[in-house]
């Protein structure tokens, strides 16, 4: 799932709730545009403004929406973009712009709604439109958790680490032994060749 940068809205009124449409960009494991459901008299789906809160989490019922086994779009990212953030994410209390993202992990602001938009589409976080008209992700507790789940390459991601750790270890152990014994070489040559001379 790709959530587009860009939202249409479509009616804007203080007294009538409008649509919000999604829409997303070209690209081959793209989604077709989503057009939310229009809601008339649920509180917690419009807030006192007539806004509308688009939730990501019913994409799931469109054709070519993730599933479980299949695309998980934040193993397209770097690890490190991804790492920093879910960081960010988890500091902002899971409720997030691309701007706070962006300055709280140091990513570039295309990085962060990358990042953002991944994350959003693998763990089934949702949009929220403020009072301000900002557009925020807002993301489950059990994020982390239900990408782990989804992603074999999170899942093998510690010990991968592990592993590199281990070996960096072992070189420099290995690079410092040899070092000294070609220290103790040297000079035993050196006594061995003074000693026979005499």
């Amino acid at each position: 799932l790709i959530l587009s940068p860009r939202l249409t809205q479509v009616g804007l009124s203080s007294k009538k709730p409008f649509l919000i449409r999604l829409r997303s960009p070209v690209d081959r494991y793209s989604f077709p545009g989503i057009l939310t459901e229009r809601c008339l008299s649920t509180r917690r789906k419009f807030n006192r403004h007539g806004i509308a809160v688009v939730k990501a989490a019913s994409l799931d019922k469109v054709s070519g929406a993730i599933k479980p086994g299949g695309l998980v779009e934040s193993d397209k990212l770097p690890t490190d973009v991804r790492k920093r953030a879910m960081d960010a994410v988890d500091e902002c209390g899971r409720r997030v712009t691309v701007g706070d993202v962006a300055s709280r992990a140091g990513l570039k602001v295309t990085e962060a709604q990358t990042a953002l938009q991944a994350l959003a589409a693998d763990t089934d976080g949702f949009l929220e439109v403020s009072d301000e008209g900002d557009v925020l992700y807002v993301f489950p507790r059990d994020y982390r958790t239900k990408l782990a789940a989804k992603s074999l390459r999170i899942q093998i991601e510690p010990y991968l680490e592990k592993a590199k750790g281990a070996i960096d270890y072992l070189a420099r152990v290995s690079f410092g032994t040899a070092l000294i014994a070609s220290i103790v070489i040297v000079y035993t040559s050196i006594i061995a060749l003074l000693s026979s001379r005499s």
